[in-house]
């Protein structure tokens, strides 16, 4: 597949209309972006050690016209609050799956209990830095994953007197190192994937033991290291991307016993054996009704978005000639979903799909 600055629009592309100076995003392999499930909060990790919350209204400018010519309402992005940590280089962020906790993580995990008025909850001290932090919320209890040097700490949060409280800490696959931990929508499994290429699933527990024998499954791939692992919404399926552009998708086979298997998919994504540092990584995601997987691919400085129908099995290219550092996916009030990604260049645009 070649990649190139003059990529076919096959969608409507529409950049965002920003109200406030973006931030430029920030130099890691993971996503910069994150969301709520209708992606109207929009968290944003920066490249100058700031968290940035914006808010995304659909209908507040006038009609804009997409690169192919479709007519649409032009979103616009404003500025709701800057998280900021002193003395402290940030690495990752994420936002819980019921949407209520924001965490950011460096050399500490920083918990903020307010998407909008960010109330400051706990603070957790670390031996090292994480690539990736996960939350969700089961049965009314915070579970928070943490990619360690040396396996996945979870910590299960009480959350008491408007703060989050740590019960008790779990360690799991002691003696690896983790690259990327990823919760499903509902919270009912966690996947976390090693450096060294091995993904296993979880399935998720409130309680303060995992059951390794019942509760857990494993593949080795054959990829150099996954930087992204995203869950369907039904949680059913969970999608892989790996530094070296190959692109992984699994199916819950059975509950008893716990198992998973690997789906076949039907597009190219220009893998390479070859990984160097000019590689951003590849990112997926789900839209929002489960129908279409999204993949981005790298060659180069340029990134290409892939959209492929899981159950009709076909794909097709609907944009682009940026570096994107970014990706998340939402629902309009029509019900029309969409792609937002942000950009090395700090803008904004939206695909509807």
């Amino acid at each position: 597949m070649a990649a190139n600055e003059d990529i076919n629009v096959c969608y409507g592309v529409v950049d965002c209309h920003a109200t406030c100076k973006l931030e430029p995003p920030i130099a890691r392999l993971g996503n910069c972006l994150a969301a709520n499930n209708n992606t109207e909060a929009i968290c944003c990790l920066a490249d100058n050690n700031v968290v940035v919350l914006l808010q995304l209204y659909q209908n507040k400018t006038e009609p804009a016209t997409g690169n192919d010519g479709v007519t649409s309402s032009k979103p616009e992005i404003e500025l709701q609050r800057k998280l900021q940590v002193q003395d402290e280089e940030l690495e990752c962020h994420c936002m819980s799956t019921d949407e209520k906790i924001i965490g950011i993580a460096g050399r500490s995990v920083h918990l903020f209990t307010s998407l909008l008025n960010c109330i400051n909850g706990e603070e957790i001290n670390l031996s090292y830095v994480p690539k990736s932090i996960a939350i969700t919320c089961l049965d009314k209890v915070y579970n928070m994953a943490i990619a360690g040097s040396n396996g996945v700490d979870i910590y299960i949060l009480n959350f008491t007197n408007h703060k989050l409280v740590t019960r008790s800490v779990i360690n799991l696959h002691t003696g690896l190192a983790i690259a990327v931990v990823e919760y499903s929508r509902g919270g009912h499994y966690l996947a976390v994937a090693t450096m060294d290429g091995h993904l296993g699933i979880w399935r998720n527990s409130t309680q303060d033991t995992f059951n390794t024998s019942k509760d857990f499954w494993y593949a080795q791939l054959k990829s150099i290291r996954i930087t992204s692992l995203k869950f369907s919404p039904e949680q059913n399926m969970v999608a892989v991307g790996c530094w070296d552009q190959n692109v992984y998708l699994y199916q819950l086979e059975s509950t008893e016993p716990f198992c998973w298997v690997q789906k076949k998919l039907e597009f190219n994504t220009g893998a390479s054996k070859v990984v160097n540092s000019r590689l951003p990584g590849m990112f997926v995601q789900w839209s929002n009704f489960g129908t279409f997987l999204i993949v981005t691919t790298a060659q180069g400085n340029v990134t290409t978005i892939i959209i492929y129908n899981v159950e009709k099995k076909f794909s097709r290219e609907v944009a682009t000639g940026d570096t994107i550092k970014g990706i998340i996916t939402g629902i309009d009030n029509l019900r029309n979903e969409y792609i937002l990604y942000y950009t090395r260049q700090k803008t904004l645009r939206l695909i509807y799909l």
